[in-house]
Protein backbone atom coordinates (compact mmCIF):
# COMPACT_ATOMS: atom_id res chain seq x y z
CA UNK A 1 0.00 0.00 0.00
CA UNK A 2 2.48 2.48 1.07
CA UNK A 3 4.80 1.77 -2.13
CA UNK A 4 1.40 2.41 -3.77
CA UNK A 5 1.08 5.25 -2.73
CA UNK A 6 5.06 6.95 -3.02
CA UNK A 7 4.71 5.48 -6.60
CA UNK A 8 1.36 7.38 -7.14
CA UNK A 9 2.77 10.68 -5.98
CA UNK A 10 -0.07 12.11 -4.68
CA UNK A 11 -0.18 14.69 -1.90
CA UNK A 12 -3.76 13.49 -1.30
CA UNK A 13 -4.63 12.46 2.75
CA UNK A 14 -7.61 10.15 1.16
CA UNK A 15 -5.52 7.86 -1.00
CA UNK A 16 -7.36 4.95 -2.31
CA UNK A 17 -6.33 2.19 -4.54
CA UNK A 18 -8.87 -0.49 -6.33
CA UNK A 19 -6.73 -3.84 -6.85
CA UNK A 20 -8.07 -6.99 -8.62
CA UNK A 21 -8.72 -10.52 -6.67
CA UNK A 22 -5.34 -12.08 -8.23
CA UNK A 23 -3.55 -8.84 -6.76
CA UNK A 24 -5.12 -8.81 -3.29
CA UNK A 25 -3.71 -12.85 -3.53
CA UNK A 26 -0.47 -11.68 -4.63
CA UNK A 27 -0.32 -9.24 -1.27
CA UNK A 28 -1.68 -11.59 0.67
CA UNK A 29 -1.85 -15.21 -0.38
CA UNK A 30 -4.09 -17.82 -1.58
CA UNK A 31 -5.22 -18.73 1.83
CA UNK A 32 -6.32 -15.18 3.18
CA UNK A 33 -7.66 -13.89 0.28
CA UNK A 34 -10.09 -17.16 0.40
CA UNK A 35 -10.46 -16.59 3.96
CA UNK A 36 -11.60 -12.85 3.32
CA UNK A 37 -14.29 -14.07 0.20
CA UNK A 38 -15.85 -16.53 1.93
CA UNK A 39 -16.27 -14.28 4.77
CA UNK A 40 -17.57 -11.83 2.81
CA UNK A 41 -20.00 -14.43 1.57
CA UNK A 42 -21.38 -12.81 -1.42
CA UNK A 43 -20.41 -11.28 -4.81
CA UNK A 44 -17.60 -9.42 -4.69
CA UNK A 45 -17.37 -5.98 -7.09
CA UNK A 46 -14.54 -3.79 -5.91
CA UNK A 47 -11.68 -4.74 -3.58
CA UNK A 48 -10.33 -1.34 -2.38
CA UNK A 49 -7.13 -0.14 -0.29
CA UNK A 50 -7.41 3.34 1.38
CA UNK A 51 -4.39 4.98 3.31
CA UNK A 52 -5.78 7.99 5.50
CA UNK A 53 -3.10 10.15 6.92
CA UNK A 54 -3.51 12.67 9.47
CA UNK A 55 -5.51 16.01 8.27
CA UNK A 56 -7.70 16.81 11.51
CA UNK A 57 -10.35 15.82 9.09
CA UNK A 58 -13.20 13.51 9.50
CA UNK A 59 -16.27 11.12 7.51
CA UNK A 60 -19.47 12.55 8.52
CA UNK A 61 -22.16 10.20 9.18
CA UNK A 62 -23.56 8.77 5.48
CA UNK A 63 -24.79 5.26 4.08
CA UNK A 64 -23.01 4.26 1.65
CA UNK A 65 -23.40 3.31 -2.32
CA UNK A 66 -22.56 -0.05 -1.95
CA UNK A 67 -25.02 -2.57 -0.71
CA UNK A 68 -22.76 -4.31 1.67
CA UNK A 69 -19.15 -3.46 2.68
CA UNK A 70 -16.36 -5.17 4.28
CA UNK A 71 -13.52 -3.31 6.34
CA UNK A 72 -10.40 -5.10 7.18
CA UNK A 73 -8.24 -2.61 9.10
CA UNK A 74 -4.35 -3.15 7.80
CA UNK A 75 -2.56 -1.52 10.64
CA UNK A 76 -3.11 -1.48 14.54
CA UNK A 77 -5.35 1.42 15.81
CA UNK A 78 -2.13 2.44 18.53
CA UNK A 79 -0.63 3.95 15.03
CA UNK A 80 -3.10 6.30 14.72
CA UNK A 81 -5.02 8.80 16.89
CA UNK A 82 -8.65 9.21 16.08
CA UNK A 83 -9.88 7.53 12.85
CA UNK A 84 -12.93 5.56 14.20
CA UNK A 85 -15.27 3.76 13.07
CA UNK A 86 -18.57 4.84 14.44
CA UNK A 87 -22.43 3.30 13.42
CA UNK A 88 -25.56 4.90 14.70
CA UNK A 89 -27.97 1.87 15.30
CA UNK A 90 -31.31 1.40 17.71
CA UNK A 91 -28.64 1.36 20.80
CA UNK A 92 -27.20 4.36 19.73
CA UNK A 93 -23.29 5.24 18.90
CA UNK A 94 -21.44 1.97 18.53
CA UNK A 95 -17.64 2.55 18.22
CA UNK A 96 -16.75 -1.65 17.28
CA UNK A 97 -13.54 -2.36 18.37
CA UNK A 98 -10.82 -2.93 15.12
CA UNK A 99 -7.97 -4.82 15.63
CA UNK A 100 -5.64 -5.28 12.79
CA UNK A 101 -7.18 -7.75 10.81
CA UNK A 102 -10.30 -8.45 11.99
CA UNK A 103 -13.28 -7.34 9.66
CA UNK A 104 -16.70 -5.36 9.90
CA UNK A 105 -19.25 -5.84 7.68
CA UNK A 106 -22.38 -3.43 7.27
CA UNK A 107 -25.35 -2.79 4.90
CA UNK A 108 -26.21 0.38 2.43
CA UNK A 109 -28.50 1.31 5.29
CA UNK A 110 -26.18 1.32 8.47
CA UNK A 111 -25.53 5.32 9.25
CA UNK A 112 -22.25 5.10 9.91
CA UNK A 113 -18.66 7.72 9.61
CA UNK A 114 -15.45 8.17 10.87
CA UNK A 115 -14.23 10.23 13.69
CA UNK A 116 -11.16 13.11 13.33
CA UNK A 117 -7.77 11.36 12.22
CA UNK A 118 -6.07 13.60 14.77
CA UNK A 119 -2.28 11.86 13.92
CA UNK A 120 -0.78 8.63 12.05
CA UNK A 121 -1.82 6.64 9.14
CA UNK A 122 -4.73 4.39 8.91
CA UNK A 123 -4.86 1.82 6.39
CA UNK A 124 -7.78 -0.32 5.11
CA UNK A 125 -8.95 -3.17 2.51
CA UNK A 126 -12.66 -2.78 1.75
CA UNK A 127 -14.60 -5.36 -0.34
CA UNK A 128 -17.73 -3.66 -1.95
CA UNK A 129 -21.04 -5.06 -3.45
CA UNK A 130 -23.16 -3.35 -5.39
CA UNK A 131 -27.43 -3.67 -5.52
CA UNK A 132 -27.84 -5.29 -9.15
CA UNK A 133 -29.22 -2.31 -11.84
CA UNK A 134 -33.30 -1.80 -11.05
CA UNK A 135 -35.35 -4.37 -12.82
CA UNK A 136 -32.61 -6.49 -13.15
CA UNK A 137 -32.14 -9.93 -10.74
CA UNK A 138 -28.64 -11.24 -9.38
CA UNK A 139 -28.68 -14.08 -12.24
CA UNK A 140 -28.64 -11.85 -15.33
Amino acid sequence: MESAYQDSRSCNHDFQLEILPSELVALIGDAPADHLHRLFGERVDVIKMRRVQAKGQCINFHIDHAARTMQVPLNPEEQYKGGRLLWITERGLVRPPRPAGSASIHTQGIVHGVSTMEEGIRCGLFFLQYAPPQGVSEAA
